[in-house]
């Protein structure tokens, strides 16, 4: 009986290391930025709230799409953009796909 219960064991304990390096292999050898991810924000009027929700996203690429922003609204969003490389600013037309920008 004890045979049969350390052979288990054993087998328990080559397959939590092999798991375990199994993890560890992939961790090291992923490419640090294999998927990059994008948000894109709607930004329109005067673009309350803009820093609140840029400090949130922290880590991701932001696309800030100008849907009507006033001249304050432009300003904020092109100082974040001019601030922060993640963070890119389009007018109305420079995009293509989802929304529609005329």
């Amino acid at each position: 009986m004890a045979l049969v219960r350390d052979g288990i064991t054993a087998f328990l304990e080559a397959a939590g290391i092999a798991a375990v390096l199994w993890v560890v292999s992939d961790w090291v050898l992923r490419p640090v930025n294999r998927h990059r991810l994008s948000v894109w924000v709607p930004l329109t009027g005067d673009a309350a709230g803009l820093e609140a929700l840029l400090r949130r996203l922290e880590g991701l690429d932001v696309v800030l799409l100008d849907e009507g922003l006033s001249a304050a609204g432009r300003r904020r969003a092109e100082k974040a953009a001019l601030e922060r490389p993640h963070i890119t600013l389009k007018k109305r037309g420079e995009t293509h796909g989802g929304t529609q920008h005329n």
